[in-house]
């Protein structure tokens, strides 16, 4: 990168910050000074964080990443650029770390905090007299970087000026009501980064509570999986010691309370959500083969089952509508599989007939269900409270590998498992759960049904020795095969401690 110089700021219109300020000592510390980063950890001024209480950051490994695409950015003579993503995958730390980095290489900087613009120079750091930001429009500040939070409204809207000649870098989440005017005015490229490991995000949690982390790791993996990526979501949990269940039932109450045009908005166009909680549902990402296109879709599978927990209370018809919109290349994508599950609920809880396959190559069987309502449940709670027959019960928890859904007929208990695929693991410690809720409601038969959709051939996977009494079949459903967006599912990069499967496939079942 060629070097920026800007000289001596007039006193007239600039006042130079006194050798105590906070930014005069960032100053210090850092101009035409190497960054010193040990195991991926840079001391840092808390005047620039949001936490006044933190001293260091952690480096993630997306920064370098982010640098060079800036670095790329400006050499092409390009004014402004956009870090756009979902809240929480370290945006904002990322301008501290930025800030250092360029006057460690002795780059002038406009930095924007607070209510304030800091100004970095060879010679110190000034401020506008009055806050006065026309004079960031002065020749002399062509090309030099300006660092901006899009949490600030006013700071967006003097950085959208089209006149101006800083290179200006804004971090913003996807809202488009912040980001419309700043990217149409300035021609900005969207950089859109990738979200931090969870290796990363437990590096980021022990830095700020480092006596804290090994009590909630359980639950930090947790939310992470159903949330994730999200580090912020991890702190708040760890201060205000929320369960992922009380996470699970919050959300099912925003979305219970959105009518139904704000949901069917919600779903077509998430940039103009508005809400916190909105991102807690949806993550914004790209795709390696167009880096600078910004995609949406839902974190999880809980996620969905949340939705469709809300849909279920709505009219059929306007719950098609919706599922069309998830179909049409709506901007919040979902995965086929996704998609297959709740179509096949849908169909499966409003009153169905069809014929069972055996796994063992016997007759037939009539699946003959009545209208059941739908039930949202948790897979931590007693087996004495998902014991109706006219329930349509679907664990809250997107994080079950054994089964998707059950529901009782006639002292049967009838558990299904949704997948697309031509196979799908299962195992014994799942079955521990279902026994134990079919035991309880006093079920005398257990089916266990794979959901297909028509014309996939299905193998079945290695099943239980000891099935206590269990019976396996296969469902195929004509459910209009989803034509969902090919946009890929989140990878999780660990298995999930709470979810319903637990135990060893050695251990015995309960059948009485």
């Amino acid at each position: 990168m060629a070097m920026v110089t800007l000289d001596a700021l007039p006193e007239e219109i600039f006042v130079k910050c006194g050798k105590f300020n906070s930014f005069t000592r960032v100053w210090e510390s850092h101009w035409d000074q190497p960054l010193d980063i040990q195991n991926n950890i840079l001391n840092i001024n808390p005047i620039l964080l949001v936490d006044g209480s933190v001293k260091s950051i952690v480096v993630l490994r997306e920064y370098e990443e982010l640098c060079k695409r800036i670095e790329e950015d400006w050499a092409n003579h390009s004014t402004a650029a956009l870090i756009v993503g979902t809240p929480g995958i370290g945006k904002s730390t990322f301008l501290p770390y930025l800030l250092l980095r360029l006057i460690s290489k002795r780059e002038p900087v406009v930095y924007h905090w607070g209510n304030g613009y800091y100004v970095f120079t060879s010679d110190g750091v000034y401020t506008p007299v009055g806050g006065d930001t026309s004079v960031f429009l002065a020749p002399e500040f062509g090309r030099v970087h300006a660092l901006v939070d899009a949490d600030s409204p006013s700071a967006v809207s003097v950085f959208s000026d089209p006149t101006l000649k800083l290179y200006t870098v804004l971090v913003s989440s996807p809202r488009e009501d912040r980001i419309k005017k700043y990217i149409k005015a300035r021609g900005a490229v969207k950089l859109i980064p990738a979200p931090p490991s969870l290796d990363e995000a437990f590096a980021v949690w022990t830095l700020c509570f480092p006596d804290k982390v090994n009590k909630f790791k359980r639950e930090l993996r947790a939310v992470w999986k159903h949330y994730g990526p999200n580090l912020r979501l991890g702190g708040d949990m760890i201060t205000t010691h929320q369960s992922v269940d009380e996470l699970h039932w919050e959300l099912k109450s925003f979305i219970d309370a959105l009518s139904m045009p704000t949901l069917r908005e919600y779903i077509a166009n998430p940039d103009s959500a508005t809400i916190e909680i909105s991102h807690r549902c949806i993550e914004s990402f790209s795709l390696p083969d167009h880096p600078n296109c910004l995609l949406h879709r839902l974190r999880s599978r809980t996620v969905l089952r949340v939705f469709y927990g809300a849909l279920a209370l709505k009219d059929l018809q306007e719950r098609r509508q919706l599922y069309h919109l998830f179909q049409s290349g709506a901007q919040l994508s979902v995965s086929r599989g996704y998609l297959f599950e709740v179509m096949a609920d849908d169909l499966l809880s409003q009153g169905f007939q069809g014929m069972l396959e055996p796994e063992d190559g016997g007759n037939m069987e009539q699946l003959d269900l009545d209208y059941l309502t739908i039930e949202l449940f948790s897979n931590t709670s007693d087996p004495n409270s998902t014991t109706e027959e006219d329930k349509f019960y679907i664990p809250v928890q997107g994080n079950n590998p054994t089964y998707d859904t059950f529901c009782y007929k006639d002292g049967c208990g009838i558990a299904m498992q949704h997948t697309i695929s031509k196979k799908h693991p299962h195992s014994l410690k799942g079955l521990q759960d279902l026994n134990k809720r079919f035991n309880a409601a006093g079920m005398k038969k257990k089916w266990f049904i794979f959901v297909i959709p028509k014309g996939t051939q299905f193998t079945y996977p290695p099943l239980p020795a000891r099935r206590a009494g269990w019976k396996y079949f296969t469902l195929e459903l004509d459910v209009n095969r989803p034509s969902a967006s090919q946009v890929p599912e989140r990878e999780v990069e660990d298995s999930d401690s709470d979810a319903t499967d637990e135990g060893t496939d050695n251990d015995e079942m309960d059948n009485s």
